[in-house]
């Protein structure tokens, strides 16, 4: 499993990274006395390294550097009040900055994702749910909103490239409601079978051209009727298992 270790003295905000890190399938181990951080990092062996650089006693950066000479190739986040102070320094520690105050956790899931999907953090062996197990680092982006963290309607309608109406339509909910909030809680569960099939055809295809080409091309065992079609009248589950099967190892 991917380890992150987290030295952080102050509880709430360690709270709130741990849990978005464990939410991602990351194993976390929390240090809250930094005066002890290089060797406990360098007996954990960790994949990722976050570090809060104001600290009572210790100069975070400082911490950083040390730590970067026994494990140089180990990713480290910088978790700082003011990230524009930072630039030269994390440029020359290989490190990325984050600004922790006000904690986002769906910008530091962004964060987190696109340093999984650049490889500068091995991604994890197991996550909490299927969805992020297959899908792609950059799909999870283009389908995220940045903000919340949360699959977005109008995100994934430019995906398939059809309106957004008529993804609205297939999740049950009226056009100005997913006009007005594309990613609400309460779209999550229709978005979610709908996401798990473009997941499975991006790991299949390779590329979005590719995965439209077959989504708009009628398919056997649907008679005349395209795999978009499905989802578009609000059977997006039949067509996810339609697809787990090819994982499984059925004919596609």
């Amino acid at each position: 499993m991917t380890k992150a270790v987290v030295i952080q003295p102050k509880e709430s905000t360690q709270r709130q990274i741990a849990k978005v890190l464990k939410e991602e399938g990351l194993e976390v181990e929390l240090i809250t006395r930094p005066e002890r951080a290089t060797d406990i990092v360098l007996d954990s062996k960790p994949d990722l390294l976050l570090i809060d650089i104001q600290m009572p006693k210790v100069d975070g950066v400082g911490l950083a550097r040390q730590i970067k000479q026994y494990a140089p190739d180990l990713p480290i986040i910088l978790l700082t009040a003011h990230p524009a102070r930072l630039g030269s320094e994390a440029a020359r520690l290989g490190a990325t900055v984050f600004r922790k105050e006000p904690f986002k956790p769906g910008v530091f899931i962004a964060h987190l994702r696109t340093m999984i999907r650049d490889r500068r953090v091995k991604p994890p062996v197991q996550a909490p749910s299927p969805l992020f197990e297959s899908l792609t680092a950059h799909l999870l982006l283009d389908l995220n909103d940045p903000t919340t963290g949360r699959l977005d309607a109008r995100r994934m309608a430019n995906y398939l490239s059809v309106p957004l109406s008529s993804l609205a339509e297939a999740t049950g909910k009226t056009d100005a409601a997913v006009h007005k909030t594309p990613a609400a809680t309460s779209l999550q569960k229709a978005l979610a079978p709908i996401a798990r099939s473009l997941a499975i055809l991006s790991r299949l295809f390779r590329s979005r051209e590719r995965v439209l080409a077959w989504l708009n091309s009628p398919h056997p065992d649907l008679g005349s009727r395209t795999p978009l079609s499905l989802i578009l009248t609000g059977k997006a589950t039949a067509l996810t298992e339609m697809l787990e099967a090819v994982l499984a190892g059925q004919p596609f």
